[in-house]
């Protein structure tokens, strides 16, 4: 069984004044030895 090293849950972004979600987790794991990418626009 994989161990778990990051577990988020609901989290939710947006800039101020602003009425759309720019990010919308309704669950996140990384599991270890798991390897993420991480993709967007620079200063995104």
């Amino acid at each position: 069984m994989d161990q778990v090293i990051l577990d988020i849950k609901n989290v939710r972004f947006r800039w101020k004044n602003s009425g759309s979600l720019l990010l919308n987790l309704p669950e996140f794991k990384i599991e270890k030895h798991e390897h993420v990418f991480l993709q967007g626009p620079s200063g995104s």
